[in-house]
């Protein structure tokens, strides 16, 4: 989202500047750390490029295999610019406080997810920006608006997909071959505002999906880097339709190989970080022998 402009972020926690130098990311872009996951429901694929003349990549990304036939998904955004000056350490923090989060939940319900689920990423996000500002220079009170970031989570169930969204950045789920955004926000923010984890009331920006009917054969989770390389969402929806066909046709290898490739082209385009990380069900036809779990279509 611009050159390195950074954002307008809804917060007004107390901004403060510390002088010191930005920390190093400790961890570089997703590309060159995540290797290709393959459950027995989910192939992922993955790509994350650094935006034009951008001096760091603020976005990262993170996917885990939970017990069973779980997998857990997440990619944040970092603001940038000198308000947000750890936001690439915030971002990374973030896709570590949603696996923990998802990790320590006894079960993965309806309830827990409309309930608890985003207070509680916010909660430990704020815990581990605490520890990592406790390394600094000690100030009196973390500064948190200098990690801040946006957040997408999802969790793929064999009785559910869930997902969790707090700020800009895009979830499509492709079901029975069409594409739907269901955590899109209802109104456009006004240019480069967005939420996030910094947010004073963050906790009460999550946006919960919870489906336990539809199993989706394709998801993605990306940031507005790549959105927003496109004339109008329609476009974008073109994409990942495609992107869909295009795992259909040739599979998940050759599609992961040319991934970068239209990263770097979207980049260019959006002269922002662009990243994209997607779990795609190479036979969907087993939707014919799944239920949704009863408690949880109880629950909703």
């Amino acid at each position: 989202m611009g050159l390195d402009r950074g954002r307008q972020v809804r917060v007004h926690a107390g901004a403060g500047q510390s002088g010191r130098r930005p920390e190093p990311a400790a961890d570089g872009p997703a590309r060159r750390r995540l290797r290709r996951l393959v459950t027995s429901s989910w192939e992922v694929l993955h790509g994350s490029v650094q935006g034009p003349r951008k001096q760091l990549c603020q976005d990262r990304m993170k996917f885990r295999r939970r017990d069973g036939d779980v997998l857990v998904l997440a990619v944040a955004d970092g603001h940038g610019a000198r308000a947000h000056r750890y936001s690439h350490i915030g971002a990374r923090l973030a896709v570590d406080a949603f696996l923990e989060v998802v990790d320590q939940a006894p079960e993965i319900t309806a309830r827990w997810a409309r309930r608890e689920l985003g207070a509680l990423v916010v909660h430990r996000w704020n815990e581990l920006v605490a520890q990592h500002h406790h390394r600094e220079p000690p100030l009196r009170q973390p500064d948190l608006e200098l990690y801040g970031t946006t957040l997408i989570g999802g969790v793929l169930a064999p009785h559910a997909t869930l997902a969790c969204q707090i700020g800009d950045g895009d979830l499509c789920v492709v079901i029975d071959g069409e594409v739907h955004m269901p955590l899109r926000a209802e109104t456009a923010a006004f240019g480069d505002e967005t939420d996030s984890l910094c947010s004073a009331n963050a906790r009460h920006l999550a946006r919960i999906w919870w489906e336990p009917h539809r199993r989706p054969g394709l998801v993605t989770l990306s940031t507005d880097g790549l959105s927003n390389s496109f004339a109008d969402p329609a476009g974008f929806g073109a994409f990942v339709s495609g992107l869909r066909d295009r795992l259909a046709e040739r599979g998940a290898d050759p599609v992961q190989q040319d991934l970068p490739g239209w990263l770097d082209r979207a980049a260019s385009y959006s002269g922002d970080d662009t990243t994209l990380l997607a779990a795609w069900r190479a036979a969907p036809q087993d939707d014919e022998e799944w239920t949704p779990h009863p408690m949880t279509a109880k629950e909703t």
